[in-house]
């Protein structure tokens, strides 16, 4: 998944262990996504700042 998406093993492990991704992950993701024709939200729940603060 790592090579796909054109980012580190730590970057994807840390995604997966933690709940949490930066940038070089969903840049990886969005990319990889485009690439192949797939809607990059439909892999991908986004949720405000509000929602996660309660």
């Amino acid at each position: 998944m790592a090579r796909e998406l054109g980012v580190s093993r730590t970057t994807v492990s840390k995604a997966i262990s933690r709940g949490k991704a930066g940038s070089k992950f969903f840049g990886g993701l969005m990319e990889y996504c485009e690439a192949n024709n797939l809607n990059f939200r439909d892999y991908v729940l986004l949720s405000s700042e509000k929602e996660k603060k309660e």
